[in-house]
């Protein structure tokens, strides 16, 4: 049982939902299970054993990832975030410990149910929307001599809806 989700959790459940919603009515596959994943940037930091400094220099960020399909019946925005929070939380110091192995990460990776062959061989649709928030991420507190930054974002990637 989920205490109250924080104001990240609440807003990319929300836009789950209705991504969720869109993409169930925009229409109706032939036997295919439609697959909806929301992925959370996650900062590794505090995470990693031991804790890597803030002050950390590079791309100390993992994907945390949930799913939900059309096999289920449709989620509400607090099962949702139920489901980003338990995402978000197998990002642990163990993860973060395959991750830095590498091999160790891609035996987990290759067993992990994003990649299902059922993805590959079509049975299976994956629609995958993505959030980050940079409001704990020290993205903000980069000078690099011309000052803080006003503004930090990701690159989109443009890709059919």
């Amino acid at each position: 049982m989920m205490e109250k989700p924080t104001r990240v959790e609440a807003v990319s459940a929300f836009i789950w939902h209705h991504f969720i919603k869109a993409g169930r009515s925009k229409n109706k596959l032939n036997g295919e299970e439609r697959v909806f994943a929301a992925t959370h940037a996650v900062d590794i930091r505090p995470r990693a054993r031991p804790p890597l400094p803030h002050q950390f220099f590079g791309n100390a960020c993992a994907r945390a990832m949930a799913m939900t399909t059309t096999t289920e019946i449709e989620p509400d925005y607090y099962e949702l975030a139920i489901k980003l929070r338990d995402g978000i939380k197998k990002t642990d110091a163990d993860y973060v410990t395959r991750l830095e192995d590498g091999d160790s990460f891609l035996k987990y990776y290759a067993e992990n149910e994003e990649n299902d062959p059922a993805f590959k061989d079509g049975r299976k649709i994956l629609e995958t929307c993505g959030f980050t928030s940079w409001y704990r991420l020290p993205a903000y507190e980069v000078d690099y001599g011309w000052g803080k930054p006003v503004w930090v974002s990701i690159i989109g990637v443009p890709h059919k809806i």
